[in-house]
């Protein structure tokens, strides 16, 4: 484990059962999701800006007021 601000994050999951390859096999043939969210931000602009985060991310962000945090369990 390494740090990565407040958090740990595994720098190796190990390879003794072949555990790296499997993953990066089973990646390439089929699909893969990482959650990079803790790792930076973006600064998007303009009138379709919320609708191409909605694409790219699961909350919906098309209708949140500019300069306000979305909290997850508003309505």
């Amino acid at each position: 484990m390494i740090p990565a601000a407040l958090w740990w994050r595994p720098l190796c999951c190990g390879d003794s059962a072949g555990v790296v390859a499997d993953g990066v096999r089973l990646v390439r043939e089929g699909g893969g999701m990482l959650d990079v969210s803790t790792l930076g931000k973006l600064a998007v602009r303009g009138p379709d800006a919320g609708a191409f985060l909605d694409r790219i991310y699961t909350m919906a962000h098309e209708n949140q007021p500019v300069g306000r945090a979305a909290l997850l369990n508003e309505a």
